[in-house]
């Protein structure tokens, strides 16, 4: 008889269109292939996508049930609520609701799973719907969002509700939008967040990460070991004889709707380009209008939009030019442009938790004037630029496979389920 598990989700994840969609779609399909898992969802949903959405899941998927709509009024209570409260993030607040909570419990006794994996720390809450059923619980934080919103105090740019502010009301919108208001937000935040992701750690089975830097982290924090890396792969694009035309100079992947890629545009709009006398620059992915308004203006960079392939599109770029303005965790946009031979120039962050070697496999810079120089030498020396992006394809079939973060996916569920068994 195969296992059972139920995945409870921030989002449904097909199309997997960003980065936090590829790792689920690729968590999911690994769980039902690989580990023999029938997969069952439950899924909150983002502010673009509809309850007929759910009914396409890709074939690795069993069964999927849409969460119920938090109102309004239940999330205003739920926030007044939070306030008082300073280990209980605001964002849990905005998921939480007493309906969902029912649904959860009564589709965990419908399919009587052997383990839940719970997605994020804004869902973390429903752990508590689970209470008394004695089924092992997995906490898949993806990363450290308290060291995420602390990086990003005092950084200009984006929106500090994320994706979020695509379903949040004009109000919230405008509210934040206010730079003295937006850093108490993600002060105030931050601190929660990290309380949260301690707590609700202590209280699971086991806890997981793309990045083994932050699994060690938080065993830290928590002084004994539940935390585990299934780090994030990439696909090997070997496009042969059919390479598209190469149009642009640079490009940059992200859904512009995302704080920490409207911060990174800004910064390379505002700082990079100008030093690139002649350079082109391709912003790739779903874009709100406020975003590409403000540089309408420039020859230089253009808006794909929502596009059916990131590959195709990144092939017509000589370059992925992606400095992060924060951030944690391995970046899906780095490996997944090394793995089609792009090659990719960006700083620290974004190749935080892999083990790529800059000037080889990638090329890293601090500043905007290292950055500039290092895109100009590459631009104007082909052969260069070819073999980092041919390093870095190497580096991502032999350190990126998702067959071997499947693996360390299915040693986390097992010392999920063997913790359990012994309690």
């Amino acid at each position: 008889m195969s296992k059972k598990l139920v995945f409870i989700t921030t989002r449904l994840f097909w199309p997997a269109d960003s980065g936090r969609k590829v790792s689920l779609y690729h968590y999911c399909k690994g769980l039902h292939e690989r580990l023999g898992y029938d997969v069952y969802i439950y899924s909150f949903l983002e502010g673009d996508q509809t309850r007929e959405d759910a009914s396409e899941h890709p074939s690795f998927i069993t069964d999927v049930r849409v969460s119920k709509p938090v109102v309004v009024g239940r999330k205003l209570k739920n926030l007044a609520t939070a306030l008082l409260k300073p280990s209980m993030p605001l964002q849990c607040a905005l998921y939480w609701s007493k309906e969902n909570s029912g649904a959860i419990r009564e589709y965990c006794e419908e399919i009587n799973p052997d383990v839940v994996i719970i997605d994020m720390v804004r869902l973390a809450p429903y752990m508590d719907s689970l209470d008394g059923l004695k089924l092992p619980v997995v906490l898949d934080y993806d990363d450290l969002l308290s060291k995420r919103y602390e990086r990003q105090i005092g950084k200009s740019g984006g929106n500090v509700l994320g994706k979020y502010g695509t379903q949040a009301c004009g109000l919230m919108r405008t509210a934040v939008s206010n730079p003295w208001l937006k850093n108490l937000v993600l002060h105030l935040e931050s601190k929660r967040v990290e309380r949260a992701e301690d707590s609700y750690a202590r209280r699971a089975d086991a806890v997981l990460f793309v990045s083994p830097i932050e699994a060690s982290e938080l065993n830290e924090r928590l002084g004994f070991k539940k935390c585990f890396d299934a780090t994030l792969g990439a696909e090997i694009v070997d496009l042969g004889e059919s390479l598209p035309d190469v149009i642009y100079d640079l490009g940059f992947v992200g859904n512009m709707h995302t704080a920490a890629n409207q911060a990174s545009l800004d910064y390379i709009c505002n700082e990079v380009l100008p030093l690139l006398p002649v350079s082109t620059l391709r912003v790739i992915g779903v874009c709100p209008d406020d975003v590409s308004e403000r540089y309408k203006s420039n020859p230089k960079v253009s808006f794909s939009g929502k596009v059916d392939s990131i590959v195709s599109e990144l092939m017509k770029c000589k370059i992925l030019l992606a400095p992060f303005a924060y951030g944690t965790g391995i970046k899906t946009k780095v490996l997944e442009a090394m793995g089609m031979g792009v090659p990719v120039v960006t700083n620290s962050i974004g190749i935080e938790g892999m083990t790529c070697e800059p000037g080889i496999e990638v090329e890293i810079a601090e500043t905007a004037k290292e950055l500039s120089s290092i895109c100009a030498n590459l631009l104007g020396n082909p052969e260069q630029c070819r073999a980092v992006g041919l390093a870095g394809k190497a580096y991502v079939r032999r350190c990126h496979d998702w067959n071997t973060s499947i693996e360390n996916l299915g040693r986390c569920l097992e010392f999920a389920l063997n913790g359990k068994a012994r309690s």
